[in-house]
């Protein structure tokens, strides 16, 4: 174009110019702002207040005021598998097993020496052994063992050592250890006294 040549009212040359847009980022700048601060709000003011929902039982659609899942129970404590202390005693209940005339040390002539635990909790297929020992000198002819066929819990076991009718027991400590399921779980000791 020529100068001097009008265009519209205005001459191509002397056309008032008009301001440039602002660019883009600068007006996404201005506002981006005031629309975080805005959603954030909605956001907000939407978290405040808690809102269960479940399934509808008819329409299946979720419905407020109901969990989706309920929480369950809270599972007992399973009973631990246990031995008591060992009772020392020279006889046993015959229909439950049970120590009878406890003792703290037995004569020479005591026809048994005999070691009783009272179950807690074992389950079927629990082994439960003892080994003897007679002033520190291991006796293995005498170590027994016992698998339990059912469940027992409060049953009395008992191990015990019988003497030779012709002899009296050597006057010493006699030592039991009583282990379940391979684990050792009782240990206790008593005295022979010396014959008089």
């Amino acid at each position: 174009m020529t100068e001097g040549k009008t265009w519209g009212r205005y001459a191509v040359g002397n056309a008032p110019r008009l301001a440039a847009p602002a660019p883009m980022h600068l007006s996404l700048n201005r506002w981006l702002p005031r629309a975080l601060v805005a959603a954030a709000c909605v956001l907000l003011v939407g978290c405040s207040e808690s809102q269960v929902v479940s399934p509808d039982a008819e329409s299946g659609a979720l419905q407020p005021g109901s969990p989706v899942a309920a929480s369950s129970p809270p599972v007992a404590a399973s009973p631990v598998p246990s031995l008591s202390e060992v009772v020392w005693a020279t006889s046993a209940d015959p229909v439950t097993n049970a120590p009878r005339d406890e003792v703290a040390s037995y004569p020479p002539d005591a026809p048994r020496i005999a070691a009783f635990v009272l179950t807690g909790a074992l389950p079927a297929g629990s082994t439960v052994q003892a080994e003897w020992e007679y002033n520190d000198t291991t006796l293995d002819a005498f170590a027994r063992q016992i698998v339990l066929p059912a469940a027992t819990d409060r049953t009395w076991l008992s191990f015990h050592i019988d003497r030779d009718e012709a002899a009296a027991w050597p006057a010493g400590v006699y030592e039991v250890s009583i282990s379940l399921n391979g684990q050792s779980a009782r240990h206790a000791s008593v005295e022979v006294g010396a014959p008089e």
